[in-house]
């Protein structure tokens, strides 16, 4: 027995289960706040573009990405997955530029990329942000009249988060699709709100053909909301005739990111 005070006896045994209590939970507030670590870049370079903004360029390797005069706005909406509808920040976002050369970890999945992005803006910005939902003019999914003409893929495990997508001008395709990612991509090609409220739930493939017309208006979150611009009968005939759906003009709540502060000069390297 060993006295630790007066009338207080301890077992050295005691002693050394509460040594190793507090290493073991040490260690594991340690490793809970690597796993909670927001993304970020292996090794990152963001300094003011020198450029002569006539135009941006992204490109790069796997193991690197290398953005050229790429205005701030256009960083943001990748790095937080938003549109011009849904930003709500300072005007002269788009004429901030930047020069950007990241490398990820080794062996991270592309997936990653545009939080280890949103980390790099955040500091390098001071940026402070938060979400809200605000009604504004917007498209509804719903099916049109005769069903949906859609056929649900074998393989359904196949879909999901890991579909593909793509598109060109006047056709959009999909591979492994949801409904919700459908709407996402027309929201993409009309910039303005899709939501889906079809109520469909299975993964099916899609081609969506069409004669491509004039842009829409866009909606800036910031603002009083306009009706947004028809996207042409051509792409709702196709929609309907294709797909079996259908765009309605609706008021519906839509998810803005409102930067609350961003500086306009970055910390640069």
């Amino acid at each position: 027995m060993l006295e630790s005070g007066p009338g207080l006896i301890v077992a050295p045994t005691e002693i050394f289960r509460s040594l190793f209590l507090s290493v073991l939970f040490l260690a594991f507030g340690l490793s809970l706040r690597a796993q909670t670590a927001a993304p970020a870049f292996e090794v990152a370079s963001l300094k003011l573009s020198t450029g002569n903004h006539m135009g941006w360029s992204i490109g790069g390797s796997p193991g690197q990405r290398t953005f050229k005069d790429v205005p701030l706005k256009e960083c943001i909406k990748m790095a937080f997955d938003v549109r011009d509808y849904s930003l709500d920040g300072p005007q002269w976002l788009d004429s901030v530029r930047l020069d950007i050369v990241a490398k990820p970890p080794a062996g991270s999945p592309p997936s990653l990329f545009p939080k280890m992005l949103q980390t790099l803006l955040v500091e390098r910005f001071k940026m402070t942000f938060h979400r809200e939902s605000r009604m504004m003019n917007a498209y509804a999914l719903v099916e049109a009249k005769g069903g949906i003409n859609i056929r649900p893929v074998n393989n359904p495990e196949a879909g999901g988060s890991k579909g593909a997508f793509g598109s060109s001008q006047g056709l959009l395709w999909g591979s492994g699709s949801t409904m919700a990612q459908l709407a996402d991509t027309l929201a993409r090609e009309l910039n303005n709100p899709v939501q889906d409220l079809t109520g469909y739930t299975k993964i099916f493939d899609f081609r969506l053909k069409w004669t491509a017309e004039e842009a829409p208006l866009v909606t800036a979150a910031g603002t009083q909301p306009g009706t947004p611009s028809d996207p042409g009968p051509s792409l709702l005939n196709a929609l309907q005739d294709q797909l079996g759906l259908k765009l309605e003009k609706r008021r519906l709540p839509v998810e803005v990111l409102v930067l609350d502060h961003v500086e306009r000069v970055p910390i640069e390297n």
